[in-house]
Formats: structure tokens, C-alpha cells, sequence
């Protein structure tokens, strides 16, 4: 009798350390840092990587954009885009009480822009490269918006 309550234990405890130790697989870092690129596209328009990461629910990206060209230039946030590996392309978060004012750059000026990205359901630190569209750019001359171009990010590790 006690040697086999002593077996049944001896049993749990040994399932209960292989799954700990390979049931779960390895655990992802609270963030994972992305790496991009500064860039000259189209319109006049400079893009300068200042940072972007993961975390579970989120992908963050943090830029400078910069006018290059002769006329006022409309930076919408709500144009910009994230190309994912499997295609699929994420317009930007938006939040209940965001508020989406375009920022107006004049001539040889810049500002920063913030953009966020959501994948409801999804897990963003699985992510392992993705395209940054740098979209909702308008000029005073054609107000129509456009798309500029894409900057690739990859990721860099655990931050």
C-alpha cells in the first residue's frame, strides 16, 4: 500500500516537472525592441527611425518626419499602416478618446509622430519582421493623401 501511494507520487511529481520544464515552451520578454531605418521617400517626405517595440498587445513606433518639399505639408496619423509577414495589414489604433488632429508641417520643418498598432486576439511579440506604411501625407498644393513608402523593421531582442 505505500509503495504504491509512494509510486503515485513519485509519478506526479515527475509529470508535474516535465511540464514545467517542457510543457510551456520558452517565455516571450515582457518587450521586444525593433530596429528601422531612416528614409528619404517620396514628396519630399524624411523619415527618421527614432524607436519601436512590442509588447503582448501592442506595437509601438516613434518617428521624426521631416518636409522637404516647397509646400505646407499634412501629416495624418490615421494613414499610416503595418504590413505584417503574413500579409495582412494593420491600420492604426485608434482609442476612445484619441484625438486625431493632423499635424501641419511647414517647410523644411518636422515633428515627431507616434503611431500604435493593434492585432486584437494576437499575441504582437510573435512578430518577426513587419513594414512600417507611411501613409495620410498630403501637401497644401494636392491635399489629396497619399502613400509615401514603407520602412522595414526588424526585431532586435528583449527589452
Amino acid at each position: 500500500m505505500w509503495n504504491a501511494k509512494r509510486g503515485a507520487l513519485i509519478t506526479a511529481c515527475a509529470g508535474t516537472l516535465f511540464v514545467a520544464a517542457f510543457g510551456c515552451g520558452p517565455s516571450l520578454p515582457d518587450k521586444i525592441g525593433f530596429a528601422g531605418q531612416n528614409a528619404a521617400l517620396q514628396s519630399g517626405t524624411q523619415v527618421n527611425f527614432q524607436d519601436a517595440f512590442v509588447a503582448e498587445g501592442i506595437f509601438k513606433v516613434k518617428l521624426w518626419v521631416q518636409n522637404l518639399s516647397q509646400a505646407f505639408m499634412i501629416v495624418d496619423r490615421d494613414g499610416f499602416a503595418l504590413r505584417l509577414p503574413d500579409g495582412r495589414v494593420l491600420r492604426r489604433a485608434v482609442g476612445t478618446f484619441t484625438q486625431h488632429t493632423p499635424y501641419n508641417i511647414p517647410p523644411g520643418g518636422g515633428h515627431e509622430v507616434f503611431v500604435d498598432f493593434r492585432d486584437p486576439g494576437k499575441d504582437m511579440r510573435i512578430i518577426n519582421a513587419a513594414s512600417l506604411i507611411v501613409g495620410g501625407i498630403s501637401f497644401s498644393t494636392d491635399p489629396r493623401p497619399r502613400v509615401v513608402g514603407e520602412i522595414p523593421l526588424v526585431p532586435t531582442g528583449a527589452r
